[in-house]
């Protein structure tokens, strides 16, 4: 049976603290959260799978041409088409955006449950900043990390995620199929080329671990978010995939650099904490604070 949606209620409760929903952005401090060590393994794997079976040879073709239409605003393919075709380091950045957009839609996002079929899915995305008072917040955080405890502990949940994942795959695989060097037509019977499945499926294995870990927090949210292409570079939210191409012009003058796509999303984690005010009083406010700096590919 699919959990309840969890609803706001409009009764407010007197508190000796002052409450507010103000939100604040802190430099990335790693300690802050558990997840930051998964998460950071995660996106460096999927980096190395594109590494490996990126192809440095690749030629325009239709069938290329819709698969990065697929993943990039068209801005964005106008600008890099060229670099990909001929650049591996590149095509391999390409590949590696591609897969963790996958990734993160089906194991990360608000509603990650509901993008990969789960019949508990439900969409999300917007409930919690719709929630008016920390109380409300709090509320809703409680009752999604029941619904997952409740979703991961029903008989089959383990088949259902390993066939998730299985699926996710397959299906990726096909997808990414114009930038790979290599191409089993059996995803099975070709000798040595199995091992690509096998290593996305523990790529999505290790996505929903870290999506469910993160939806079991009762008092903190994590919001994982895809910067837009053309923005900006700012340097306390993403980091550039290609360190030095600049000569860390980045650092000094950020604001003369811009987005031409981004690899992987910046994480957000945001909790309730209290802070003092003038004359000792305190307030109790949401905090946001970067996890994972987001990677971005620059131009300037």
């Amino acid at each position: 049976m699919t959990p309840s949606t969890p609803t706001p209620t409009t009764n407010k409760t007197k508190t000796q603290t002052k409450t507010t929903t103000t939100t604040q952005t802190i430099p990335s401090n790693p300690r802050l959260s558990s997840h930051h060590a998964p998460l950071t393994s995660l996106f460096s794997d999927i980096n190395a799978w594109a590494t490996q079976w990126a192809n440095p040879t690749f030629t325009p073709s239709p069938t290329l041409t819709t698969t990065l239409r697929a993943f990039l605003p068209n801005g964005s393919l106008t600008r890099c088409s060229s670099a990909i075709l001929h650049h591996r380091p590149t095509t391999t950045l390409l590949l590696s955006a591609i897969v963790a957009k996958i990734l993160t839609r089906h194991c990360l996002c608000e509603s990650f449950l509901f993008h990969s079929g789960h019949d508990a899915g439900r969409v999300l995305d917007g409930w919690f900043a719709a929630q008016a008072t920390l109380e409300d917040k709090t509320r809703f955080l409680e009752a999604q990390a029941e619904e997952f405890e409740l979703v991961a502990g029903k008989d089959g949940f383990a088949t259902w995620r390993r066939e998730a994942c299985e699926v996710l795959a397959r299906e990726t695989a096909r997808k990414v199929r114009p930038l790979m060097r290599v191409w089993p037509d059996t995803l099975a019977f070709e000798p040595g080329t199995r091992q690509f499945c096998i290593t996305l499926e523990e790529i999505f294995m290790k996505g929903f671990e870290i999506g469910f870990g993160m939806k079991a927090g009762r008092d903190e949210r994590y919001d994982v978010r895809w910067v837009r292409d053309s923005v900006t570079f700012v340097p306390e939210e993403m980091v550039d995939v290609v360190p030095g191409a600049y000569k860390d012009a980045p650092l000094r003058e950020p604001e003369s650099f811009r987005v031409r796509w981004c690899v992987a999303p910046v994480v957000i984690r945001g909790s309730i904490v209290e802070e003092e005010l003038e004359g000792g009083s305190r307030q109790r406010v949401w905090k946001e604070d970067v996890l994972c700096k987001a990677k971005v590919f620059l131009f300037k």
